[in-house]
């Protein structure tokens, strides 16, 4: 039943992600901002966002509170952030990476590691590093006490 359900999500947001290009995100922030999750540039962009969300819950299998936790990070993200249209899954992926730190064994390392490949982002058009910056950090912080 899990998997047929993970399944049914997976294809659901490929299908949604064809509509990214065609969905207008650029109204209000909290219009869109529950939903841009789902949407994506193109399929590549989700086929890749949907293959490493798939590694984290596979691998770290975290909660659905983490889950839902993460979710609600990459949802409310300040507006002076978002100065052009976000769409894609890695908001939320970045805050389930800062949510699930003390499910690892050296979190200094996972952490840096994390770190690394957001500012190897900076360099790369069309990525929206910030958010990735943001999300993380504002889960990281949030599970720091856990992080003993």
């Amino acid at each position: 039943m899990r998997k047929t359900v993970t399944y049914a999500a997976v294809v659901s947001l490929l299908l949604l992600s064809l509509l990214g290009p065609v969905v207008s995100l650029d109204s209000a922030h909290l219009l869109h901002a529950p939903v841009y999750h789902f949407f994506h540039a193109n399929i590549l962009h989700a086929g890749i966002n949907l293959y490493v969300l798939w590694q984290i819950v596979k691998i770290l299998q975290p909660s659905r509170g983490r889950l839902a936790t993460a979710y609600v990070v990459a949802t409310f993200i300040p507006p002076v952030l978002l100065g052009t249209p976000v769409v894609g899954l890695s908001g939320f992926i970045y805050a389930l990476l800062g949510l699930c730190t003390p499910l690892v064994a050296r979190k200094r390392y996972y952490v840096f590691y994390i770190v690394f490949f957001i500012v190897l982002q900076v360099f790369l058009p069309s990525i929206a590093w910030h958010i990735h910056l943001y999300t993380f950090s504002i889960a990281l912080l949030l599970v720091l006490p856990d992080c003993r």
